[in-house]
Parts: structure tokens; C-alpha cells; sequence
């Protein structure tokens, strides 16, 4: 029998270990989270992308100092798995000083109530909501109780209704706008009502905005999801828009504090030593690709830890840039996981082919246009400056092959060259192709003659990726490849789309757009003079060369050599006399005083409006040598003519 002296030192020692327990559980800084993505549903539409999605989300949180739920991100719960995990997630979160929640999966919303559907849901009538689905309001329940300052709720499930007619009649799009609790934010993947996109590669756009944003140190929560916001926008070309619920917030949270100091807290001061101090980044939001085997480095400078490195030819994203001891650092990143610093000498923009790789279309199956071939393409020659003083003739230049774009054969495997011939934005529809080559069948890519594209795995592939290139595009959406082979070629309407004198049946019009500013143009602009490539090419070799004005509301595009890029001024001068003013001044500018001076604007392609709307107005204005380039970047490319990373112009 133990001794009084022996139980009095055990009950001590328990003592202390509940009192360690607790003085852990109210540590002020913990903050913890639960992560969770649905996508094997048995009853429902498979998504491939949450569990993708949850997986970066989680990664991410645990590295900026989170406490995970079963240490990872939850994948495929059913109704009483996810009930568990919740109450797990109560548990854990009692004491800390912030808890998030989040959710990337199937969500509906019934008479104004938002559920998460679990993978074994099977729903046939509006009874059988309470048995098989689970009430967002029962996560904010248990972040209530917990007594956290800050708790923070992601609903990525703003898709829709998986179960179809089904007897659902009161079921609406997307998911319901929720009022948040005291200290509480809900962010939603897109506005209440509306559903939200996946996006064309591995991760959905807002899952991977989302952790590039809350990556970005020194960046208080609120700004956190605006930037969330801003950069989803810019991603589905304004066909998304995030959404946030939120009460007062006590106190300042940062994902990622702007150095050593407690979460929930003042912002610190800055640290005497500079040292020492986090590097202060400009948020950037634009693809590389190495020149060379590249060190990855935990921070921006070359005696820091070496935590990556990257072969050359690699192509990363950059989101931030810092410059150190005069040298241009950037924050990059791959597949939305965050590296780490590459020094910029070692960086630069994707290259584009050159013209004789992109004229020779395979012999197995020639296409021929309607249409008469394009003018001749003169050989490049680097455009003199946009003054005419400077400007000097060129020397005739050795005719290149007429435009034609690519052909590619049916019925063979599909290889990473084709995203050469696809009529896509280049940089991004390899990266996408080079995803969806890794993915094993069932597999399926699709594409459309306004440049969407997308790709999808898993049962139902080919179905998902149509349905969500449609939503994406302005035109019909075909599927290019299904697991090992092409399954057509470059479909018909894609030689329309780079031929840029196609006629769309679209009549000119003297009114300026204000919105709905992708589709197919008309042949002519009032007042302007519609040019092709070659034309343009040989202009710009002449002592009176045109200004060139980009006007494409895009970051991060590629630009003719030597355009002026007025950003958002296709977009914006439909809507006031103000804007107008300024551009046309701006334009002005540029030319001198000189309104007689030729002027060629352009934006993306032959279905962009930007471009339309800047000859309009330049036109009505006085402006006497208004050229509009119709065909934009993409025939540009086509012709393989050099292209340069755009430098926006004040205006």
C-alpha cells in the first residue's frame, strides 16, 4: 500500500500536469485551425479540386504557426466524421486566441440556411436535409463557445446545388449570406447567391489566392481578404467576386505578423537592427521562368539558407519583390506553395517561339482557311523609339511564312507540345497541359475559340471540365484531349479566332461599351481604319510610325514592343466624361499635340472590346490616324513576333 508522503507526490505531480495542460491550452498566442475538403461524393458530382484545395490551405496555416486539427487537412468525411471533427475543433480551440475554419467541398442553401455536404449525402427530398447534411451554424456555435478574440470561418462550397431537381424546390444558387458573431469572420468563395468557379488547374482560384495572401507578412486580416478578392477577380477576369460577413474585431491579426510579436496585437515597431527586420515586399503578381539552375533562398539575400533549388527552365509565379544591396529579389512560388527568394538575375519572362516554329503545321492533317492568307510578315526588326526624331527606315526586311496557325492531328497521344498550337495564352495553357499530362485517366482537357480552357481527372471528367470551361468562356467549349488521345483537331473555329479579318456578323457601333468587354468584335471601328499584323509590322519599321496603346485591363500580359500600356482604358472610358477626358489628353501626350499623328490601339484578340472602344473615342475626338488593330496580342504571337513585358504609362 502506498505511503501517505508516496500519494501526496503523486497527487502533486498530477497537479502540475493538469495545470501544465491548462497553462498550454490558454497560451495566448495559439491558434488553431480546421481544415477540410470534400470531393469523393457517392451521390452526388465528384470535385477534384477540394482536396487539393484543403491541402494547401493546411500547409499553409501550419506553416504560419497554426495548430491543425489531426495535425493535416481532413479529406472525404461523411456526415458523422465531419460532426466529429467539429466538436474535436471546439475542443481544441478553448483558451487559444484565434481559431479558422475551413471548408472546400459541396454547400448548398435552404430557406436561407447554408449546409456542408458530406461525401455520403443522399438527398431526395427537402426532409432529409437535417439527417444527411451538416448546418454551417454548428461550427459557429462551437467557435462561440471557446471564448477565442478572433474566429474566422471559409466557406469554399459556393457551387451548385450537386443533388439537381430531386424534390429541392426551395434549394437556391451558392450559399446565404450569414450574420457573424462578435469577434467573427465569415469569408465566402464568392457573394451570396452566386457560385463560384474551380478554375482550369489543380487548385481553385480562391484557394490559391487565399494562401498567397496569407503568406504575405505584415498584412492585417481585413486587407488579408481584400486581397483575396482583388487577386480572384484578376484570375476568372471578373467572373467571381469573394464575399465577407464580419463583426468589430478587438485587437490587430496578422496570418503573418510583420515580425516577432504576438498575434493578437499592436503591430511591433520596427527593429533597430535592419538586419533584422522582415524585408519589406511589393506585391507583384507575374510568371518567370529561371535562366539558369536557381538557388531558392529563405530569404532575399545569397548568405540565407538555401531551401530549394530550381533547374533551369523552371516556371515559377512571383508575389512578391524586394530589392536587397541594390538587387532585385522575388518572393515565388509554385502550384500556390510559397519556395521562397530567387535573386532576379536569374529570372525572366517566358519567352515566345520563334516564327518558324510556329508556321510548320504537321502533315498528317492540313487545314485549309476560307479566307485569303494575311499579308506577308516582314522579318523582325527591333521598332526604333516612339519619337519620330528617332526614328529611322529599316532596311527591307525577308518576307516570313503568312499567318496560319497550327493543326494538330486526331487520334494520337497528346505531349506537351501542343499547348504550342492550342490558341491560348501561352505561359499558362502549358503550365495547365503540363498538370493535366501528369494526371492519370480518366482525364479530360477542353478548350474554346475565346481562349478558356480547362482540364479535369476523376470519374465524370469530361462532363466537369465542359460544364466549367462553359461557364468560363463567351463561345462553345470542345473537349481536345480524353485520357491518352486527341480526340480533335484545332476545331474550325480556332483559325477564325487567329484570323484576324474574320467577319463575326457583329455590325459596328457608335456606342461605347461599359461592360461584357470578351466577345466577337465587328470587322471595322466609325472613324478608325482597321489593321492586320503585317500591315502594322511594316509600319512600324517607317519614320512616321504609329504610337502603339495597349489598353487591356490585364496584369501581368505581353505587349507589343514599345506600347504605351494606359491600364483599364478600354474598360473605364464608357462610363464617365471624366475618364474619357483623361485618356484622350494622355493619348495627346503621347502624340505630340499632334492629333493627325497615327495612333494603333489594341488589346487581347478579335473578341476583346477594350481595343474597340479606345478607336471609338479617339475617332469621335479629332483624332485623324486612328488605326485599330483588331487581331491584338494573341495574332501577334501567332506570327511569332517578339513580345515584351508591359510597362503601365500614368494616365
Amino acid at each position: 500500500m502506498p505511503s501517505p508522503a508516496r500519494r501526496l507526490l503523486v497527487a502533486a505531480i498530477a497537479l502540475l500536469a493538469v495545470a501544465g495542460e491548462a497553462a498550454a491550452q490558454a497560451a495566448p498566442d495559439r491558434r488553431v485551425a480546421l481544415v477540410i475538403g470534400n470531393g469523393k461524393y457517392e451521390a452526388a458530382a465528384a470535385l477534384p479540386n477540394p482536396p487539393n484545395d484543403a491541402r494547401l490551405i493546411a500547409s499553409t496555416l501550419k506553416g504560419l504557426g497554426f495548430e491543425l486539427v489531426d495535425d493535416a487537412a481532413l479529406i472525404d468525411l461523411d456526415k458523422a466524421k465531419l460532426e466529429a471533427a467539429i466538436r474535436r475543433f471546439g475542443q481544441k480551440l478553448a483558451g487559444s486566441a484565434a481559431g479558422l475554419f475551413y471548408y472546400a467541398g459541396h454547400g448548398i442553401q435552404l430557406r436561407g440556411t447554408n449546409y456542408l455536404i458530406p461525401t455520403g449525402a443522399r438527398l431526395e427530398r427537402e426532409a432529409d436535409v437535417k439527417y444527411e447534411l451538416v448546418d454551417a451554424n454548428f461550427i459557429l456555435d462551437e467557435m462561440g463557445s471557446a471564448g477565442t478574440k478572433l474566429n474566422v470561418m471559409i466557406l469554399d462550397a459556393c457551387r451548385n446545388n450537386p443533388f439537381g431537381g430531386r424534390g429541392l424546390r426551395s434549394v437556391q444558387s451558392g450559399l446565404a449570406q450569414m450574420q457573424a458573431p462578435s469577434g467573427t469572420i465569415i469569408g465566402y468563395a464568392t457573394q451570396p447567391g452566386a457560385v463560384a468557379l474551380d478554375g482550369s488547374g489543380r487548385v481553385g482560384p480562391y484557394a490559391s489566392a487565399l494562401a498567397a495572401a496569407m503568406r504575405m507578412p505584415g498584412m492585417r486580416v481585413l486587407e488579408t481578404f481584400n486581397e483575396v478578392g482583388v487577386r480572384v477577380q484578376k484570375q476568372t477576369g471578373g467572373q467571381q467576386q469573394p464575399w465577407l460577413a464580419t463583426s468589430p474585431i478587438e485587437g490587430q491579426f496578422f496570418f503573418a505578423p510583420p515580425a516577432a510579436a504576438p498575434t493578437v496585437a499592436a503591430a511591433p515597431a520596427p527593429a533597430s537592427d535592419p538586419a533584422s527586420r522582415p524585408p519589406a515586399l511589393i506585391a507583384v503578381d507575374q510568371e518567370f521562368v529561371t535562366t539558369g539552375n536557381a538557388n531558392v533562398r529563405a530569404q532575399p539575400s545569397t548568405d540565407s539558407e538555401k531551401v530549394a533549388a530550381l533547374p533551369a527552365g523552371t516556371i515559377v509565379a512571383a508575389t512578391g519583390k524586394t530589392k536587397v544591396a541594390g538587387k532585385d529579389w522575388f518572393r515565388v512560388e509554385r502550384d500556390g506553395r510559397n519556395l521562397g527568394y530567387v535573386i532576379g538575375d536569374l529570372l525572366e519572362s517566358p519567352p515566345t517561339k520563334s516564327a518558324p516554329q510556329l508556321a510548320a503545321a504537321p502533315a498528317a492533317s492540313p487545314v485549309t482557311r476560307p479566307a485569303a492568307p494575311a499579308p506577308a510578315v516582314p522579318a523582325v526588326a527591333t521598332p526604333p523609339a516612339a519619337t519620330p526624331s528617332a526614328a529611322k527606315p529599316a532596311a527591307a526586311p525577308a518576307a516570313m511564312p503568312t499567318l496560319a496557325p497550327l493543326v494538330l492531328p486526331a487520334g494520337r497521344r497528346p505531349s506537351v507540345d501542343d499547348a504550342e498550337a492550342l490558341p491560348l495564352d501561352k505561359d499558362k495553357a502549358i503550365a495547365g497541359y503540363r498538370d493535366f499530362l501528369r494526371e492519370g485517366a480518366p482525364r479530360a482537357f477542353a478548350i474554346s475559340v475565346t481562349g478558356a480552357w480547362g482540364w479535369r481527372s476523376g470519374v465524370g471528367a469530361r462532363n466537369a471540365v465542359l460544364e466549367a470551361c462553359n461557364r468560363a468562356s463567351k463561345a462553345r467549349c470542345q473537349l481536345y484531349a480524353v485520357d491518352d488521345r486527341v480526340v480533335i483537331p484545332i476545331f474550325p473555329e480556332a483559325a477564325a479566332y487567329l484570323d484576324e479579318a474574320t467577319d463575326f456578323g457583329v455590325a459596328p457601333t457608335a456606342e461605347l461599351r461599359v461592360s461584357d468587354f470578351e466577345g466577337a468584335t465587328p470587322l471595322t471601328v466609325p472613324g478608325a481604319r482597321t489593321i492586320r499584323t503585317g500591315e502594322l509590322h511594316a509600319a512600324l519599321q517607317r519614320p512616321d510610325r504609329p504610337i502603339l496603346v495597349d489598353v487591356l485591363d490585364m496584369e501581368g500580359h505581353r505587349a507589343l514592343p514599345s506600347a504605351f500600356w494606359l491600364r483599364k482604358a478600354g474598360s473605364t472610358i464608357g462610363k464617365s466624361a471624366e475618364v474619357q477626358g483623361r485618356f484622350v489628353r494622355a493619348v495627346e501626350r503621347l502624340a505630340g499635340g499632334d492629333r493627325a499623328r497615327p495612333v494603333a490601339v489594341y488589346c487581347l484578340s478579335a473578341w476583346c472590346w477594350e481595343s474597340y472602344n479606345a478607336a471609338l473615342l479617339l475617332a469621335r475626338q479629332g483624332f485623324t490616324g486612328v488605326m485599330w488593330y483588331r487581331g491584338g496580342t494573341r495574332s501577334w504571337l501567332a506570327a511569332g513576333l517578339p513580345v515584351e513585358a508591359t510597362k503601365p504609362t500614368n494616365w
